[in-house]
């Protein structure tokens, strides 16, 4: 998996399992997180309707809007999700202190970033 920053567009690789302990580890130094979001253009992008009758664009715009609205704000699960700026400067903030790995603060104090699979 992939954490990729949406300001300059840099991408910090990561297991799933090391996504998760810097999830915790952030977690015991006191983060809380807001929850992360998908956005429907995005999501669009990513799941193109092959088929151009426009019943199956209006079905797949339509799960993916539903898919969107119910998102339940997930972390772990790489789907293209955003952790948004603030949610990213209070995970900075978090990791800065328990003195995790520099790479992956100095990742994150950049702001806003998409959790990605591979």
């Amino acid at each position: 998996m992939f954490l990729l920053n949406l300001h300059d567009h840099s991408r910090h690789f990561l297991t799933e399992d090391q996504w998760i302990a810097i999830l915790e580890f952030a977690k015991s130094a006191g983060w809380e997180p807001m929850g992360s979001v998908l956005d429907l253009a995005f999501q669009l992008f990513i799941h193109p309707e092959p088929n151009y009758l426009f019943e199956s664009q209006l079905f797949v715009t339509l799960y993916l809007h539903h898919y969107c609205l119910n998102w339940n704000g997930d972390y772990h699960t790489p789907e293209y999700q955003i952790v948004r700026d603030d949610d990213a400067q209070n995970l900075h903030q978090a990791l800065e202190y328990v003195g995790a790995d520099k790479k992956i603060v100095e990742f994150i104090k950049k702001g806003s970033f998409r959790i990605c699979p591979d």
